[in-house]
């Protein structure tokens, strides 16, 4: 297998925030909104969001979990149409 550089390996940063923190900050924005917080809790709320992302990323393998549980794949069915 082919080794690449570490800088292909890991994902694009912002001010220190990796895509899916942006994305936890932005939902913490869009909640702070919705209930109409003020701007010291809708800091808080984006913290608690970003946070409670790593956490679910550090002790979580969502990837497995989503994938489905078959790791059989049948092509028969496929055969047949193609005929």
């Amino acid at each position: 297998m082919k080794r690449y550089p570490k800088f292909l390996k890991t994902l694009p940063e912002f001010y220190g925030l990796s895509f899916y923190e942006i994305g936890a900050l932005i939902v913490g924005l869009y909640l702070a909104m919705i209930l109409k917080l003020s701007p010291l809790y809708t800091l808080l709320t984006s913290a608690i969001c970003i946070g409670v992302l790593k956490v679910i990323k550090r002790n979580f393998d969502l990837k497995a979990y989503f994938l489905p549980t078959r790791k059989d794949l049948d092509l028969s069915e496929f055969k047949r149409r193609t005929k």
